[in-house]
C-alpha cells in the first residue's frame, strides 16, 4: 500500500507543478498583450486617432 501511496503522492506533485508552470505562461502572456495593447493605443493616439 505505501508504493501506491507514494506513486499518487509524485503523479499528484507533477500535476502541481505542470499547473504552476501553465499559471505562469498565461501570467506572461497576458502581460506581453497588455503591453502590446498599451503600445498599439499610444501609437493611434500620436496619430491623431483613438481606441
Amino acid at each position: 500500500m505505501r508504493q501506491s501511496g507514494e506513486a499518487l503522492l509524485s503523479a499528484l506533485q507533477n500535476r502541481i507543478d505542470y499547473c504552476r508552470a501553465q499559471a505562469e505562461k498565461f501570467r506572461t502572456a497576458a502581460g506581453q498583450y497588455a503591453e502590446a495593447d498599451a503600445s498599439a493605443g499610444e501609437q493611434i493616439g500620436n496619430q491623431g486617432g483613438s481606441l
